[in-house]
């Protein structure tokens, strides 16, 4: 059997993640190192009980299940963040307008 070196795979599964998130990756880049390295241990801990015969196939794809589950979590997560910031930058935005065309007009016209 083929053995996988985990850390180059964490070190792919965080640049991938890094990539795709772009100027969001340093908001959420704890969270994703912190929770990507666990699902990488834990799919780790899979594969090299199922080689032992420590797992059935079943048994094995319960755990996978539990596995996608934790990924999901962290993507809801981490959209949750994101968008957090996005509400964050859009608010802070209109109050600079409100206040700039309200003093302009000598009224809350926003």
């Amino acid at each position: 059997m083929v053995e996988i070196n985990w850390e180059d795979v964490i070190g792919r599964m965080l640049q991938a993640a890094a990539n795709s998130l772009k100027g969001d990756w340093p908001r959420v880049r704890s969270v994703m190192e912190r929770d990507l390295r666990d699902i990488a241990d834990d799919a780790k801990d899979i594969e090299r009980d199922y080689a032992a015969g420590k797992l059935d196939e079943q048994t094995a794809k319960r755990y996978r299940q539990i596995v996608n589950n934790k990924a999901k979590t962290l993507e809801a997560l981490i959209r949750g963040m994101v968008k957090l910031s996005a509400e964050r930058a859009v608010n802070s935005a209109l109050t600079v307008l409100r206040a700039t065309v309200n003093t302009l007009v000598g009224w809350a016209v926003l």
